[in-house]
Order: C-alpha cells, then structure tokens, then sequence
C-alpha cells in the first residue's frame, strides 16, 4: 500500500475541463506504473466511458503514438478535452 513518501500520483486536474473524473483510491498497480487506471484490470473503467458516451473514441490505457512514444490514457482524458463528449 502506498504511504505519504512513495505516491507517483500527481494530481490529475488542470485548468478548464468540460467534464471532471475524479479517481478515488487507485489501486497499488497505478500507483506503481504513476498512472492512474493503469493496473490489470483497469482497461474496464475505460470501456465504461466509451460505452456510457462519456468520451467520443475508444482509448487504451496505454498505446503508442506515431512517435513510439507511451501515451496513457489518465493524460488524454483527465489533462485534455480531445475525447471528451462534446454533446
């Protein structure tokens, strides 16, 4: 579990969203890879946004760009607007 001293969770809230997530408690999985929903079985939250119409696209917890560079989806959803429903 982690303490005050080894949390490699920033905060997630930056400037003027359109739509607010807030995760509560992560899981030790995310805490370790510093992301959050990016344990084992975390690709089911973000399943749940695409099929509750919460966001417009299908996102991965972790994909590549063209790049090669990691992208994770608590930056995409949480740090931006881009698939964020625009209803």
């Amino acid at each position: 579990m982690p303490t005050i001293n080894n949390v490699k969770l920033e905060p997630c809230y930056q400037g003027h969203r359109e739509m607010l997530g807030i995760p509560l408690n992560p899981a030790d999985a995310s805490n370790n890879n510093g992301h959050y929903f990016s344990g084992q079985q975390s690709q089911y939250h973000w399943d749940l946004y695409r099929r509750s119409d919460l966001i417009i696209k299908e996102i991965k917890k972790v994909s590549i760009d063209d790049a090669g560079n990691k992208v994770y989806a608590d930056d995409v959803f949480f740090r931006g607007n881009s698939i964020n429903r625009k209803g």
